[in-house]
């Protein structure tokens, strides 16, 4: 095995597996020359954006039809909103850029024409709880109380 070039080749953004795989040893032994050589391995989980085989560009479709952004695309300030699989709702991450902060849990945003996928600021309301499907609460005389549902 070609030690220099191993090292040189998982620094370079490649998996120890597929360093491993390429110079036909386990990933464990290019861990051990990686850390002989005074290098760290990188954290569980991580890889460079665009070298890793699966990367898509950080953007993916659920299947209940919203947008989700990958953790490398988001600005530091907004970490508090990623989830637990490295990833964070378009829409959400779209109104804390608006607002300037990070959104808390119990902060809802609202698609107004239904559509997910259409993450314009224009088309998004920030609602504290939940609030159903379709309506919007407005107040019919300015008070606390007397509150209508109308259309969105």
């Amino acid at each position: 095995m070609d030690v220099e070039r191993a090292i040189a080749d998982y620094l370079g953004g490649d998996s120890l597996a597929c360093v491993g795989q390429r110079h036909g040893c386990s990933p464990q032994t290019v861990l051990n020359h990686l850390r002989r050589a005074g290098h760290d391995a990188r954290p569980v989980g991580h890889h460079i954006a665009g070298r890793h085989y699966r990367w898509r560009g950080g953007r993916r479709h659920t299947s209940d039809g919203y947008v989700e952004i990958h953790r490398n695309l988001v600005e530091p300030e907004f970490a508090s909103m990623i989830g637990k699989r490295q990833y964070v709702r378009e829409h959400r991450l779209v109104m804390a850029r608006h607002i300037g902060r990070p959104l808390s849990a119990h902060e809802q945003v609202h698609h107004k024409d239904g559509n997910r996928k259409n993450n314009a600021i224009g088309n998004l309301q920030l609602r504290i709880g939940n609030h159903g499907h379709g309506v919007s609460l407005c107040c019919a005389d300015c008070g606390s109380r007397n509150v209508i549902v109308g259309e969105i």
